[in-house]
């Protein structure tokens, strides 16, 4: 069965507590267009503690524009994603994204699932993200229908067994912020590349490490008006088994992976 969203207001799940589970369906937003917080809002200000379960589901939507994020989890509210597929394309609102929490004790767990992002404005903005046994790619065309800025902004992200990649966007892969530190784990890769502002740029002290046969590949990092003070190697850690990218060339605050493309730029 499909559940067909139409333009208007967002859809919230409120009620304190609330749980919402939907399972082995399809959810269509093509053409959405909404003139609140997101597509879909799990919590409000005024309602914490709200679950929403994506099992086996299939989220899908191309030429729509989401306000904030295509689903929005509030403060202390969480997003279970298991065995699905998200497929979104075009967002045309110009601060919308695809997955969007308030803080940290925003929850989004992303299990056995698939996410495909291309021109989505943003992919995953605030919170905290736990994914295992999956794939999630980000992308940007360039083409001019949709736009691809950041990937990941602001997230306490953990890795699992998963492959992450991220190109083509003008803004940043990932920005690692005060307080939100990046765990790539047991066998897990990220791969982040032709960034506009930056493959990885740290805003703080915060890490992002490898561990358990993990790889981590990236051409540029930065510290543009950061809050980082940190040298590289305290801030790119990798363990014995793990990678983590290495950099010939240092430009500002930039550092390059080949000499040629810190020359380029």
């Amino acid at each position: 069965k499909t559940l067909e969203l139409a333009n208007g207001k967002n859809n919230t799940i409120k009620g304190a507590g609330t749980v919402l589970t939907i399972t082995n369906g399809t959810i269509n937003i093509d053409n959405v267009v909404v003139g609140g917080n997101a597509i879909i809002e799990v919590g409000s200000a005024s309602y914490e503690n709200c679950v929403l379960n994506l099992n086996d589901v299939t989220l899908e939507g191309a030429n729509y524009s989401s306000a904030y994020a295509v689903i929005y989890v509030r403060k202390n509210s969480t997003l279970n994603v298991n065995g699905s597929a998200i497929t979104l394309e075009n967002e045309l609102g110009s601060s919308g994204g695809a997955l969007k929490g308030d803080a940290a004790e925003s929850v989004i767990n992303i299990t056995d699932s698939t996410l495909t992002l291309t021109d989505a404005n943003r992919g995953f903005i605030t919170g905290t993200f736990n994914v295992k046994d999956s794939t999630v790619t980000m992308t940007g065309t360039g083409d001019g229908t949709g736009s691809f800025d950041n990937g990941m902004n602001s997230v306490a992200l953990t890795l699992d067994n998963s492959a992450v990649t991220i190109s083509g966007g003008t803004g940043r892969g990932i920005t690692i912020r005060d307080g939100y530190d990046t765990l790539v784990t047991n066998g897990s890769t990220l791969t982040i590349s032709d960034m506009g502002e930056g493959d990885i740029q740290f805003r703080s002290n915060d890490t992002l490490t490898a561990t358990g046969g993990s790889t981590v590949t990236a051409g540029t990092v930065n510290y543009e008006g950061s809050g980082a003070t940190e040298t590289i190697d305290n801030l790119l850690v990798a363990d014995a088994t793990s990678t983590v990218p290495t950099f010939e060339a240092q430009i500002g605050q930039t550092l390059y992976a080949t000499l040629a493309e810190g020359l380029a730029s």
